[in-house]
């Protein structure tokens, strides 16, 4: 099951179980409210098919773009890095967790020459400070940037590969 049929099976549960009744729940609502909360998970059993989640996932982020940039903010007027990926990724069914240190073990390890679009590119921003960015293509990088002060595009240059640490694949092939 898929996270998308996940959320289909919540909103299913949701939209005409005899909870809406107000009767209890019966078991084929427990069910079905179970399976798609198994299926939204954590964002490394969450996986979406490349093919359907990167072109929502592509088009959020460009939208993100200006967005200003808050330290441990994920409102409607600023974001973090990892808010960022969190909203992101959402936009196409996809829950990731809410820090960078989580997001360093979320999904797939991808050798660094092998990151392609849609991959999360994990850095070493401060001694014990790690920082997150999704992999536009090969060789530029959306990310809430704390220089900038809002959601940038970046190129993908000697700079951001001295401190990358971990790419992390979160989306199937």
């Amino acid at each position: 099951m898929t996270a998308r049929d996940g959320m289909r099976a919540l909103r299913r549960a949701a939209a005409t179980g005899p909870a809406r009744r107000g009767l209890r729940r019966g078991a084929g609502d427990v069910i079905a409210l179970l399976l798609g909360l198994a299926a939204l998970g954590h964002g490394a059993h969450a996986k979406a098919s490349k093919a359907s989640a990167w072109p929502q996932i592509h088009d959020q982020a460009l939208a993100m773009l200006g967005t200003a940039y808050g330290f441990g903010r994920n409102d409607d007027e600023a974001v973090d890095c990892s808010a960022l990926m969190q909203r992101i990724f959402a936009s196409a069914g996809v829950a990731l967790p809410r820090t960078a240190r989580e997001l360093l073990h979320t999904g797939v390890p991808v050798a660094r020459t092998r990151a392609r679009a849609g991959d999360l590119l994990i850095y070493r921003w401060q001694p014990h400070q790690l920082h997150v960015a999704l992999a536009l293509d090969r060789t530029h990088i959306v990310h809430a940037s704390p220089s900038a002060g809002e959601v940038v595009v970046a190129p993908l240059d000697a700079a951001w590969q001295r401190r990358l640490i971990a790419v992390r694949r979160v989306l199937k092939p």
